[in-house]
């Protein structure tokens, strides 16, 4: 396991997607999200109602993963890249189905490049996620 703590990194990384997106998810992957990798107990029974989902405590980096994959990373500085490896390691092994994942659109970063080897779509607004307290945030900074 990679033993990083991400609440150190940032204020928090809990950032739940809006269920419209999530609904959208749901729709591309005709119903069911199989996995979240990086989820919680929160996020998954309020929004995201994946079949398997993985938390903080089961480090999602250190898993296979599988099937129709959903991904929102933990938002904290120098893990984004961890994530979009992942991501993209396990879809070219065959481990995963289809992916949809969202991240902040920094397109200069290093860690994003590679994502244009694959199909991208952009919203034209910022997101807002919702806190762990089940509140509209806003969009988190990384």
């Amino acid at each position: 396991m990679n033993n990083i703590n991400y609440r150190k990194q940032s204020k928090s990384t809990e950032h739940y997607t809006p269920v419209e997106y999530i609904e959208s998810v749901k729709f591309v992957f005709n119903g069911q999200i199989d996995l979240d990798p990086a989820s919680c107990y929160n996020a998954n029974k309020y929004f995201v109602q994946a079949k398997t989902y993985l938390d903080e405590s089961n480090d999602g980096l250190g898993y296979t993963w599988f099937g129709n994959v959903w991904l929102n990373p933990p938002y904290a500085r120098g893990v984004t890249g961890l994530w979009v490896n992942k991501l993209i390691n396990e879809y070219e092994n065959g481990n995963i189905t289809q992916a949809i994942s969202v991240f902040n659109a920094v397109t200069e970063r290093n860690w994003f490049l590679p994502l244009f080897n694959y199909l991208l779509c952009f919203t034209d607004h910022r997101i807002s996620f919702y806190n762990d307290h089940l509140e509209v945030a806003g969009s988190p900074e990384y």
